[in-house]
């Protein structure tokens, strides 16, 4: 069942732009086998890949005689292996389902020469192309995920974060929030808030999160001694995703209303260091898994506050509101598996709030 306009556009698009056939009428009808082995190598390789650290990925099918320059290749016999593979281009050779030849570079390979004898299928910039001799096709993407031959994984997450902020986050609808503030109008957290913030995501990402056999757990051992806060594991893939939860503010104690705790913008910085950690332990447990790491940051600083406040104004309430935190070093930027963190500001009450 379709639910947009623009999937019934796509849907339209996939059945009058027949690439199939235009394939074979390009190559002639010897190619059908070699098109059945690329259709059919294709979600494994990319469920094995990390699509986002990638320019291009160009897959064909082809015999062993027929690779050029073999000698700068690398011989892999699982798709397992592909994700050991850094580089930003990369051009995969199926000689059969155990015998794959890798060419990774920095620099796109001409494949001018490859297609006078065969298709080329291509991943560039979300998209899914056929590049053959004489045109080159798009396939419309259905799924609304990265590929239309893989499941989506970091892009479902990505948006059920961002989703979860605007929706749950921003106007505190969820019970869980709720019960890790102190106040009305949310001034303080209370005493150790940190398990309600953490059911609360992860109640949230098991009804948002589609596909089958997809694990979200909370607090899994990543190393000897330490859990992460949410675990989360797509069946059938290589991915995985660790996230890593921070609060930043003020907290009371809910019989003496005295304060606790309080943490400021280095706590969110800590809680970076500590997900590179879990991120670099994981490596050595998971080698061939592609992993990335999320950390979420609840905010709820505000500023010229006690333990007697119980109202706040717009300055003070929404301070920190537009203040991003600077993170050093800024691990999404040195490293392909950190996601830029999420801060989530909780809104106050505000007194003068119009």
């Amino acid at each position: 069942m379709y639910t947009s306009n623009q999937e019934i556009d796509a849907a339209v698009k996939l059945l009058s732009d027949d690439f199939a056939m235009n394939i074979y009428k390009c190559y002639g009808i010897e190619i059908s086998a070699c098109f059945k082995s690329v259709l059919q190598g294709i979600p494994h390789i990319l469920k094995n890949l990390d699509l986002n650290k990638y320019k291009s990925i160009r897959i064909l099918k082809c015999d062993l005689e027929d690779i050029d320059n073999i000698s700068l290749l690398t011989n892999i016999t699982n798709y397992s292996h592909l994700s050991n593979f850094i580089k930003p281009y990369m051009l995969i050779y199926i000689v059969n389902t155990s015998n794959i030849y890798i060419y990774s570079s920095d620099d796109l390979y001409d494949i001018n020469n490859l297609l006078e004898k065969t298709f080329v299928y291509e991943y560039h910039n979300c998209q899914d192309i056929f590049h053959t001799k004489e045109n080159s096709y798009i396939i419309p993407n259905l799924s609304g995920g990265e590929s239309v031959f893989t499941i989506s994984t970091y892009k479902d997450l990505d948006e059920a974060l961002m989703q979860y902020k605007t929706a749950v986050v921003d106007c505190v609808t969820c019970p869980f929030i709720q019960n890790s503030i102190f106040d009305p109008n949310r001034i303080f957290f209370k005493r150790k808030p940190e398990h309600y913030l953490r059911d609360s995501l992860n109640y949230y990402l098991n009804a948002r999160l589609r596909g089958d056999n997809i694990e979200i757990r909370p607090e899994q051992i990543i190393d000897t001694s330490h859990p992460v806060d949410i675990k989360i594991t797509w069946g059938n893939t290589n991915h995985l995703a660790l996230i890593e939860i921070k609060w930043l503010g003020q907290s009371i104690n809910e019989e003496t209303l005295d304060l606790t705790t309080g943490y400021t913008e280095s706590r969110a910085r800590d809680g970076a260091k500590q997900l590179a950690d879990y991120l670099d332990g994981n490596k050595l447990q998971v080698p061939n898994h592609n992993t990335k790491g999320y950390l979420v940051v609840y905010d709820l600083r505000r500023k010229n506050i006690n333990k007697d406040t119980r109202c706040i104004n717009k300055e003070n309430g929404l301070y920190y509101r537009d203040m991003d935190i600077s993170y050093a070093p800024n691990y999404e930027a040195i490293r392909d598996d950190f996601h830029k963190p999420f801060r989530f500001f909780i809104e106050p009450r505000c007194e003068d709030a119009s």
